[in-house]
């Protein structure tokens, strides 16, 4: 871009000031994550960039650093951070688009359990009951959420559940953002990139995953965490090597209908994001990729192991209280009445379509259903997943 600029480029060194500035810290607690930080910079396009644009994505990357630098913290200040136990946490995995954020609703309707919110990732440092949080403090974060929601058209319907704002569940993925270990948009929707992974290190990942709950954790009622990530299939072994008694429940939605879900998805926040998307190109990379990543789990025996669960969304979406209650069966967890009756009325009062009809097709990304099904045949047979249109 042509013309003067009255602020400097975004650097390390300026974000991690500004984020001093905000939050009065500066030590971290691992230095690796400056070296997550040069890769993020680096995926930056200067040109994008207007003056005010680079003010605000400096405000928000500099709110996730602070953020970061209260986690670290409070575990230097308080030992028993670090000797929080995340105990038996219920753990929904599954391609994206498969029903993960409706069965993690549902499961973060048991009294028993509690699930991350919006208002913890953005701003850790809350209160460990969000209940004890200051309810302008809440009001600000709910206006964080809309702003999100703003930058990027359609997401409301593709995500109705956003609607409860900074009370709005988050999947693990969200909050490993805080450690530059993703650009998850809602913490980097004004960053302008596409890049989405930052690195492949999936023992960092889960190794901070555990940390931001111990640090959530700590001064809190005790309750079984309920967790959703669209990630964990891939890495069970290092999640079981992280949490030994987690249980994990997959649910297999018909490709047929999950990919061109998840391709009109990714391409609407790219689009948002970095402007004009090439939707055959997308697919043309996408697709294979995650056929791949998939088909390279099938041989693998911890796929029957006990700890986890399949479940198809066809079978689940006939009646989703009795599908909750057979997971809780196989798992042998108390089922509440309490937690039976709020499920009966969950479907009614949470219309999946309240905001409009989240519309995709195939036909934009020049894919054919037959493409499709070849790319992932292997997995629907592992699976036995059935087709949801004949």
């Amino acid at each position: 871009m042509s013309g003067e600029r009255s602020v400097p480029w975004i650097d390390p060194s300026v974000l991690l000031d500004v984020a001093h500035e905000k939050c009065g810290l500066r030590d971290l607690d691992d230095s690796s994550l400056v070296d997550r930080l040069k890769i993020f910079v680096g995926g930056l396009d200067e040109g994008r960039f207007t003056i005010e644009a680079q003010e605000g994505l400096r405000d928000q990357v500099s709110d996730v650093l602070a953020a970061r630098l209260q986690i670290a913290h409070r575990r230097r200040r308080d030992p028993g951070v670090a000797r929080e136990v995340i105990e038996s946490p219920l753990m929904v995995t599954g391609l994206p688009r498969s029903g993960t954020t409706l069965l993690h609703s549902l499961l973060a309707e048991d009294p028993g359990s509690r699930a991350p919110r919006l208002a913890e990732v953005l701003d850790p440092s809350l209160p460990s009951e969000l209940s004890q949080v200051n309810p302008d403090r809440m009001r600000e974060l709910d206006a964080r959420n809309e702003r999100f929601l703003a930058a990027i058209p359609r997401m409301i319907q593709a995500h109705p559940y956003l609607d409860m704002g900074a009370q709005s569940l988050m999947e693990c993925e969200s909050w490993l953002a805080l450690d530059f270990r993703n650009t998850y948009p809602n913490l980097f929707h004004r960053a302008q990139m596409s890049l989405e992974v930052l690195v492949d290190d999936p023992p960092g990942n889960y190794a901070f995953h555990r940390a931001f709950l111990q640090h959530r954790q700590r001064g809190a009622a005790p309750r079984r965490w309920a967790l959703k990530g669209t990630e964990h299939h891939y890495n069970l072994e290092v999640l079981k090597s992280v949490y030994p008694d987690a249980r994990v429940i997959w649910i297999h939605r018909d490709p047929a209908t999950v990919i061109p879900s998840f391709l009109e998805l990714t391409a609407m926040i790219r689009e948002a994001l970095v402007g004009e998307v090439d939707r055959p190109a997308l697919a043309a990379e996408l697709l294979p990729m995650v056929a791949g990543r998939i088909d390279a789990l099938l041989a693998d025996p911890i796929l029957d192991e006990d700890f986890l669960c399949h479940v198809h969304y066809r079978d689940f979406m006939d009646d989703p209280a009795r599908g909750v209650r057979e997971i809780y069966e196989r798992f042998d967890l108390p089922y509440a009445d309490s937690f039976h009756e709020r499920l009966g009325s969950w479907a009614s009062e949470n219309s999946l379509t309240r905001h409009g009809r989240w519309e995709y097709s195939l036909d934009p990304f020049e894919v054919s259903a037959d493409a499709v099904e070849a790319h992932f045949s292997k997995y629907r047979e592992r699976f036995g997943i059935p087709r949801e249109v004949s």
